[in-house]
């Protein structure tokens, strides 16, 4: 968790948007050589629920296609992402085998990546290309070389292809703040390298993994408890949207193993504005 404060602390610093500097929408975490969260600092949970799907599927991409000195990029919702102007920026750290042995991660709010409103948040939009840049997985650098003009290309040309959107309207702002997310993993990669220089690569390993154990052994014992308080009953609610659309959920837990399933019958169709985006939120933050 103290390496993800100081990589949040060394993005906030490096950075230019008064949505990370001083708004502090950011966040920042580690994980392991599949993707899995292992620690992050408190920073945002809507970023932190769904880090671990998008840096997941980025390994799982470019899998043995990652050398050192390479960075990725994404903020496309399939792809683990949230809204658009939500984008993360990921890097691999390798061992002297050059195997990958752990990703560190940083997600920064963006003041504009484009679309048909200033801010890209526009709240009557029907499509995912109305609020701007969508990307789904890109290098951001290559072998220590900074990937400026296809970057421009995904923020500046793509999103003005389609009717009635701009590309981004501060570019300037988004190439500093990428490049202030790219210092702050690589401030993660160097701090957690000391770790293994000081204890070994295979201590720092397994104490990785045991803190992952320890984290599903708290969750588990977490619903035993919720199960116990409830004398074994589902859990259910239901709330709606500003347009009427419900959101409806039903927690059935196992008390024997620590299990529970999140069942979202009854919840209603896709709609057109924001409040996809938002069930979409609430979707990836349960699975993960």
């Amino acid at each position: 968790m103290a390496i993800a404060e100081q990589m949040g602390r060394a993005l906030q610093k490096t950075s230019v948007s008064t949505n990370v500097k001083e708004r502090l929408d950011y966040s920042c975490a580690l994980f392991d050589a599949s993707g899995g969260l292992v620690a992050n600092a408190p920073h945002l949970p809507v970023h932190l629920g769904s880090m671990s799907t998008c840096v997941k599927r980025q390994a799982e991409i470019w899998k043995g296609k990652l050398k050192r000195g390479d960075v990725l990029v994404s903020n496309h919702p399939v792809y683990g992402g949230t809204h658009l102007p939500d984008i993360t920026v990921i890097t691999p750290a390798f061992n002297s085998n050059d195997e990958i042995v752990f990703y560190v991660a940083s997600r920064a709010h963006h003041a504009d990546i484009g679309g048909i409103l200033p801010g890209s948040m526009p709240p009557h939009s029907t499509e995912l290309f109305q609020e701007g840049a969508a990307i789904k997985s890109e290098k951001l650098v290559s072998e220590g070389h900074f990937n400026e003009e296809r970057i421009i290309e995904l923020l500046h040309k793509e999103p003005a292809q389609y009717p009635g959107c701009s590309g981004t309207r501060c570019l300037s702002d988004n190439l500093n703040d990428l490049k202030a997310q790219i210092a702050s993993n690589h401030k993660g990669i160097t701090l957690i390298s000391s770790l293994i220089e000081e204890y070994g690569d295979e201590v720092v390993q397994f104490y990785m993994v045991n803190i992952q154990n320890n984290a599903e052994t708290s969750v588990r014992n977490l619903l035993k408890q919720v199960s116990k308080r409830f004398e074994g009953k589902d859990l259910s609610a239901v709330d709606f949207m500003d347009n009427g659309s419900p959101i409806q959920l039903k927690i059935t837990i196992d008390a024997e193993n620590g299990e529970a399933l999140f069942d979202f019958s009854g919840t209603g169709p896709e709609v057109y504005g924001k409040n996809y985006s938002l069930i979409t939120e609430l979707l990836l933050l349960t699975d993960s």
